[in-house]
Order: C-alpha cells, then structure tokens, then sequence
C-alpha cells in the first residue's frame, strides 16, 4: 500500500510525494521521489561547502581553462587529428557526461538554454534561478546583467563567454539578492577528474541553487520537475 497522509512515515514526505500517492500516480510518484533526493542533495551542499576551500581571485589555472575554452571555439581545418587540444576536448566531455548522468540518476533536471545568441548562457541560469522561471531566457534582464558586468569590469565585453569562477560574477549574484526575502547560494557545479562533481560558490543567501558548468556552457540544475521537457 502506498504511503498517504495519514501513514506514519508522511511526515518524512514532501507535499509532492503525498500528493502523487493520494492520486495513485505511479510516474508522478518516480517524479516526486527524484526531486525529494535532489532537494536532500541541495540541502546537503551546505555541509559540503565546508570542506570546500576556494577563491574568487582569477588565477593562472583559471586563465588556462579559459584559453583551452576558446581554442575549442576555433575551427582549425589543418589542426592533427590526435592533438593535445582534441584529447583535452574528448576528456571533458567524457567526464562531462558522466557528471550530467549522475546529476539525473539523482534526481536533477538541467533545464535547457541557448545562449540568447551572445554567450549569455550563465547570465540565463542566474536569471532562471533569481526568478524562478525556466522557460523563459529573460532576454531583457540579461542585457541588464551584462551592463553590469561591463561596468564592473569594462574589458568584459557583449559575446565574451563568461567564466564560471570570475570576482565580477559574485558581485552580481549579490546584486540580484538586493532586496530578496530568499537569498541565492550558488553552486557552479563542473566535472573534476572521473567526472565527480566539483563546486563553487557565490552569495550569501541560504537557498542553494546549483548551475553546472559543461566547459563553458551553463545551465540552470533545478531538481526533478513532473513534467519534463
């Protein structure tokens, strides 16, 4: 029999979990089973964090990721098939893959972008977060952000890709809690070795809100929706 709201172990259940059990909604239940592990998984990042040391100075490893994330978008038509850029490149995207598998078998959606044509596929994901709508890509609001961004830091230009571990990018997380009841932590979530996740953090809000970082594509991690797109 399944649990309702009346069984002893409700009380350890989301309003989601009950509501699907009350309907006798199989798939609405795996739904609602998934989203409770990731937001359990979500909760726990703040023990996580911890353990976690880290900087928001730019250093020579970040200004090395950032040039190997640019030679990717290079086409070199004469460029040896076994170079040390294409076997980075499949790395990444091995342990990226493993890292997209692990955040779905633990109950995370990563909600879809395109970049709004400009490079603005993190600015998206803050905004998703920051609002609370998916499936919009907040066309205005980012335009917005990248004044911002530029006014911060005026080398950073229109279709530069912006870095996942960046000082500016903390300073407008903090601008995007002003006058927020519930604050953003968050998580920029990357592949480290063997495709484990690896994080860092941005502002000083106590709901963590994941972003994963595909080597210089970002999109929002929001934990598993009933229906999914």
């Amino acid at each position: 029999m399944k649990p309702n709201s009346s069984h002893p172990l409700s009380r350890f259940m989301t309003a989601q979990q009950i509501a699907a059990s009350k309907s006798d909604d199989d798939a609405g239940m795996q739904a609602a089973d998934d989203a409770a592990l990731a937001e359990a998984i979500l909760a726990s990042l703040k023990e996580q964090e911890k353990v976690t040391v880290q900087t928001d100075v730019v250093t020579d490893d970040d200004l090395l990721e950032q040039a190997k994330r640019e030679s990717l978008a290079q086409q070199d038509d004469h460029a040896p098939t076994a170079s040390p850029t294409a076997e980075w490149r499949e790395l990444q995207r091995v342990n990226t893959d493993k890292l997209r598998s692990w955040l779905d078998a633990n109950g995370f959606d990563v909600v879809k972008n395109g970049g709004g044509g400009h490079n603005d596929c993190l600015l998206i994901s803050l905004l998703q977060h920051a609002t609370g709508n998916y499936d919009s890509e907040h066309a205005a609001e980012v335009k917005s952000c990248r004044a911002f961004l530029n006014k911060l830091d005026p080398s950073i230009e229109r279709n530069d890709v912006l870095p996942g571990m960046h000082e500016a990018i903390g300073k407008l997380v903090d601008e995007l809690n002003k006058g927020k009841d519930e604050k953003l932590r968050i998580a920029i979530v990357a592949p480290g070795k063997n495709g484990e996740a690896t994080y860092h953090y941005y502002g000083e809000g106590k709901r963590y809100a994941m972003i994963f970082d595909q080597t210089g594509h970002f999109e929002a991690v929001v934990p598993r929706r009933a229906h999914r797109s």
